[in-house]
């Protein structure tokens, strides 16, 4: 039977067989071996293969040996370059540290450009031409290194073709395909750099990447486009935009061991093609003799590009020496020459020889590790052998690929100059002896290669033949390809932001500007800003004429805005030094009493009011004014205070009020200050004061003329008979009273209509202004909403019919929700006023919790019901406002019970059910879709320190399941959603950066405080609870039926640290004053989460939640998958989708 199966399937093969051309350029022998790799492993699988080795220098056909059936030709393309005499001319380059300006540079790049001129004679080879084009491939392969392969694929009509990376994925190639790489984490393939790199590291990455694409282009393409033209016309295409249309790229590496980075689709990774990670062979000879008797053995090989013998004196010191220090160990070196100086320096436990059986040695028991250039095949050894390496990088992608290493946790890296003594190496060697984490590190990268999912010569045999049978895979081209790089890196859109930004900026300037004008109209010179209030007001004023009650009214008006505050020291100081002139002083009031009646009672401050607070602030009413600021500013707390919560200000006016008459009445019974008009007449000032109780300050301006009313004064003042008769009026007090607060909107327009040139307005000094408002502002109640969020109309439409699969179940369709779970969903804490709130900590909070908090709406606060509600606002069950779980009008369908753990979950599910039947007026169960969340871990893992057995991850799966069946067999049309559980050592974390939040764990949760478990222990039990909910996802327990499903919202799996503010510490705004439930920003930022993971497809979900702030965009269902995402619908939810209602 089974060579009955194995016919069958060699028959299969033969008749999907394609005939594939692999261009494999002979620069090195590890770029041989891994061409072979892949040729044996494609004719392994049936298909017929022609090798064509290239040589661009003057070198004997490689000795390849092909599995049979491989046909191989090898091609001289040569022009008089000896790859010999090229390295050694390189040498300084290889063992030195150069600069990459240094003129021996050239040295390196000879290589390289000699195989963009090997191109002409390779095309103008009409025998090899004609030979591609007689065997009509299906497909080839190109290498990396040359665009001229390309060409010739393009020139003999190969239909497709897929582009070869030796090495981890190369710039240029990246860049051709549009794979994003940014350069601040994304360091080039040749430059000295890991993805986490200093400034000065990004800038060098920076500039590699920009100037890559050139360089290649001058270097490679350009140059062999050029002969293509030159010998097939002026119309052939340029070749590095041929290189844009490869349908697929496959990299020498496996994401396991390479840097994180973006990736393609049409990135396929078949690193470790063709080594075999079985044992390897036995050993023979003198191997296996000083193998056997040692304590165990170290492969040291530079590969072939950087021969041995070219080592600077130094190194091979620095070998001799460092080897001879570890006598235990015995080193086995791979050296082109049998015997020379180097050889004869050695200590006897090291051993050269020109040949190793360097795979058998690598995985032989006792190898201890192996030292190497990190060239990357050599890396790859090491890694599937699952030994440590020592790397001593000398060029290209050498020196990151060390770093690579490091990063992985098995490589020691040794620098060139450390070389230069022996050291640098004997600190390696005793930290790869020594160091067990570098071995366990191995074999745990070997071991997670032996159970990859997929193996390397599985993708490469699949994927060839899918390219080869469908040609062109242009749904796999990204459109970024297509875009220049003005709009590719969106710096159009930038721009326009940045230009929109400084054009708010400015007008925001110039709006400032005008504000600081009008302050500077109120604020005199030398005003002292230390003690001014916050008591603002803006009252309408109005004057009929220039009659002996308006000056005094202007004249107590303009003292308690300009006089708002005592003067400053310097006024004092000023005053002091100054002379004593009486006679000055009174004729600035004389002018400021002329200046008032030129303005004829119309634009009173016309006469701008910085210059009359300048004449007003000489005189002797500060000493008054300031013995009146004393005592306003012993009560000025509360009258904040009474602002800010709301209350009338009435008694803050009538503070005012006492200020101002106080200040009449010190004017009105001075004999001292003349005032000149324009009759000879005497005169004395006499007011009464504007009850500013009376007037309104949200009254349109100049509107309130009826509360004033004219009537004979009791004192006035004595002018010429006509002005006497003409003008001789009082304003009338008014026992009226009227609620009122500060209009802003008002003082603003006074503002822009007048520039300070106010005929309405009577303001106390600015700055009090501003700073109340500041105050108000902050004190405001907050609220974490997203005013106006909307989706596209269709998609937030119910369906033309109630669907009847869950996995078709749109957001309107959903009538009803519900939750069960612990204190979080429970709200507890969540409405706590700040960090030292911890009473809040007893009060659940329903009404804000994440999943079904329903207070307020969308607008106003981020929950999963709140944004159901915008797709359905008639959905029923959310909770409100505060209380527990038994108290109906608040909890309603949120059955979580503080404290609980899995364990009580079927007695919640119990308990929702009930409230489902018990309320058959809301809730139709048989036909109603219901929405049913489900959060609980937290004091599970809790518990788990004291009683593990009790709280294994086994038994919380169980726990959970049971819950969830109780709902299946008892709530038709249900589908649950479970948010999975948050990484208790983000609480650990946090302990350490916040006192606070240590004390308040010890009594909640004791066990993230047992220093018995390590924090890395209680991860592993926090990410097996994890996959006890994945698991139950996957069973396939709850997919049985179209009218149930359950999904595994994951947004906490991989957050695994505390939030930190910039400075390093603890980020509580997320949490409660215990550090450990959500505060009311906390269950938005969540809610947000937790909506955006259910419209992710299942297995692409998110699976690191963004903490960090509330801006995060809040997702809308799409057109072509409008539902809550199930195992099935994510998989093809075309065959789901159902009409929308009209």
């Amino acid at each position: 039977m089974f060579r009955f199966s194995f016919l069958l399937l060699f028959i299969f093969s033969l008749s999907h067989a394609f005939k594939i051309a692999i261009f494999a350029s002979d620069i090195t022998s590890s770029q041989n071996i891994w061409n072979k790799r892949i040729a044996d492993t494609l004719s392994s699988a049936g298909h017929d293969i022609v090798v064509y080795v290239i040589s661009s220098y003057n070198t004997k056909p490689p000795s390849i040996e092909f599995v049979k059936g491989i046909k191989a030709e090898y091609v001289n393309a040569s022009v008089s370059h000896d790859i010999h005499e090229l390295m050694k001319e390189a040498n300084d380059i290889t063992f030195y540290d150069v600069p990459f300006y240094d003129n021996r540079q050239k040295a390196r790049a000879k290589i390289f450009t000699a195989m963009a001129e090997s191109c002409e004679p390779l095309i103008t080879n009409s025998t090899f031409i004609d030979s591609v084009k007689s065997e009509k491939f299906d497909l080839a392969f190109t290498h990396m290194y040359t665009y001229c392969n390309i060409g010739i694929i393009h020139l003999t009509g190969i239909p497709s073709w897929i582009w070869l990376n030796s090495a981890p994925m190369a710039e240029h190639i990246g860049q051709s395909i549009g794979l994003p790489m940014p350069p601040s984490y994304c360091s080039h393939m040749m430059q000295d750099a890991g993805e986490e790199m200093y400034f000065i590291d990004r800038i060098k990455s920076f500039f590699a990447h920009l100037l890559t694409v050139p360089m290649v282009k001058m270097g490679s393409s350009s140059i062999e486009t050029a002969y293509f033209r030159k010998h097939f016309g002026e119309d052939f295409p340029d070749l590095f935009e041929l290189g844009k249309e490869a349908p697929l790229v496959m990299v020498n590496t496996v994401e396991l061991y390479d840097f994180a980075r973006p990736t393609l689709a049409k990135i396929v990774n078949i690193g470790g093609i063709g080594i075999d990670v079985n044992e390897g062979k036995k050993l023979t000879g003198d191997f296996a003799r000083l193998v056997d008797s040692s304590d165990g053995f170290i492969v040291m090989t530079f590969g072939s590009i950087a021969p041995m013998y070219l080592m600077p004196r130094e190194w091979k010191k620095s070998i001799a020496t460092s080897f001879a220090r570890f006598p235990h160990i015995q080193f086995f070196i791979r050296y082109e020459k049998e015997s020379d100086d180097f050889t004869k320096s050695l200590p006897k436990n090291t051993h050269v020889s020109k040949w190793l059986p360097q795979g058998d040695l690598l995985k032989h028991p006792k190898c201890r590790g192996m030292i190497t250039h990190a060239g990357y095949n050599s890396l790859q050894d090491v890694f599937h052998s699952g030994i440590p390496t020592i790397t001593i990088p000398l060029f290209g992608d050498q020196p990151k690929n060390a770093r690579l290493a490091e990063k992985l946790g098995v490589g020691v890296r040794v620098t060139k100059k450390e070389m230069m003594s022996a050291i640098g190496l004997s600190k390696a060697l005793d930290k790869l002896t020594n160091d067990k984490s570098l071995t366990e590190s191995a074999k745990k990268l070997r071991r997670q290669i032996e159970l990859r999912p997929v193996s390397s010569s599985n993708l490469l045999i699949k994927w060839t033949e899918f390219v080869a049978e469908f040609k062109t895979l242009d749904n796999l081209v990204p459109y970024g390809v297509h875009l220049n790089a003005f709009v590719y890196h969106s710096l159009d859109v930038i721009s326009f932001l940045l230009f929109s930004f400084l054009f708010i900026a400015f007008l925001i300037y110039r709006i400032c500007l005008k504000c600081y004008r009008c302050v500077k109209c109120f604020i005199p010179e030398d005003h002292d800003f230390k003690h001014s209030h916050l008591l603002t007001s803006a009252v309408p004023f109005r004057m009929n004429s220039l009659e002996s009650t308006s000056i005094g009214s202007f004249l107590q008006s303009s003292l308690s805005n300009a006089l708002g505050d005592r003067p400053s020291k310097s006024f004092y100081r000023k005053r002091a030094n100054a002379p004593t002139r009486p006679e000055a002083k009174h004729s600035k009031y004389a002018r400021l009493i002329d200046s008032i009646k030129t303005t004829n009672g119309h634009n009173l401050f016309q006469c701008r009011a910085r210059d009359c607070g300048k004449w007003l602030r000489e005189g002797e009413e500060f000493a008054l004014h300031s013995l009146t600021h004393e005592k306003r500013r012993s009560s000025e707390k509360d009258k904040v205070i009474s602002v800010i919560k709301g209350k009338d200000c009435d008694e803050i006016i009538n503070h005012i009020n006492t200020d101002v008459q106080q200040l009449s009445t010190f004017l009105s019974t001075r004999q001292n200050i003349p005032v000149s008009l324009s009759t000879p007449s005497s005169s004395r000032i006499s007011s009464n004061l504007v009850d500013l109780n009376e007037i309104t300050p949200s009254d349109p301006i100049g509107t309130k003329t009826d509360s004033i009313i004219n009537e004979p004064s009791t004192s006035t003042i004595d002018m010429n008979d006509q002005a006497s008769q003409d003008n001789q009026q009082n304003i009338k007090v008014s026992n009226g009273s009227s609620k009122r607060r500060f209009n802003w909107n008002l003082f603003v327009r006074g503002c822009v209509e007048s520039q300070c040139s106010f005929t309405h307005y009577q303001v106390l000094p600015m700055f009090k202004l501003i700073l109340f408002s500041l105050l108000v502002v902050t004190c405001a109640v907050k609220d974490y909403g997203i005013p106006g969020w909307t989706c596209d109309e269709q998609v937030m439409k119910k369906s033309a019919t109630v669907p009847k699969s869950v996995h078709s179940l749109r957001f309107a369709d959903i009538n009803v929700i519900g939750a069960i779970g612990d204190s979080i969903t429970a709200g507890n804490g969540a409405g706590a006023a700040d960090e030292n709130d911890t009473l809040a900590l007893q009060i659940q909070y329903r009404g804000l919790t994440f999943s079904v908090g329903g207070d307020m709406d969308l607008d106003e606060h981020v929950t999963l019901a709140n944004i159901l509600k915008k797709f359905n606002p008639n959905i029923f069950g959310f909770s409100v406002k505060t209380g527990a779980a038994n108290v109906w009008a608040s909890a309603q369908l949120n059955a979580a019970v503080p404290g609980a753990r899995a364990v009580n979950l079927t007695d919640q599910a119990n308990d929702l059910v009930q409230r489902f039947r018990d309320h058959p007026d809301k809730v139709d169960i048989v036909n109603d879709w219901k929405l049913i969340h489900i959060f609980i871990g937290g004091n599970d893992i809790c518990a788990w320190c004291d009683h593990p057995e009790n709280e294994s991850a086994e038994l919380f799966g169980h726990r959970i399941g049971d819950a969830i069946q109780i709902l299946k067999n008892n709530l038709p049309r249900t589908i649950v959603v479970i948010t999975g559980m948050l990484d208790i050592t983000v609480l650990r974390e946090m302990d350490a950066k916040n006192s606070r939040c240590e004390v308040m764990h010890r009594t909640e949760c004791p066990c993230e405080q047992n220093q018995k478990f390590t924090t890395e222990q209680l991860r592993g039990v926090c990410k097996e609870y994890m996959q006890q909910e994945d698991d139950l996802q996957f069973s396939g327990r709850f997919d049985d039926t179209d009218d149930f499903s359950i999904i595994i919202q994951p947004f906490f799996e991989d957050y695994d640290h505390a939030p930190l503010l910039p400075d390093g510490t603890a980020d509580v705004s997320l949490f409660a004053p215990d550090c450990f439930h959500f505060s009311e920003y906390g269950h938005a930022v969540v809610g947000k989460n937790l909506w955006n993971n259910m419209l992710q497809p299942v297995g692409q979900k998110s699976m690191v939640a963004n903490l960090t702030d509330l801006s995060t965009p809040l997702s809308c269902p799409t057109a072509s998958c409008p539902f809550i995402r199930t195992t099935k619908n994510s998989q093809d939810c075309s065959k789901y989708l159902t009409p929308v209602a009209i």
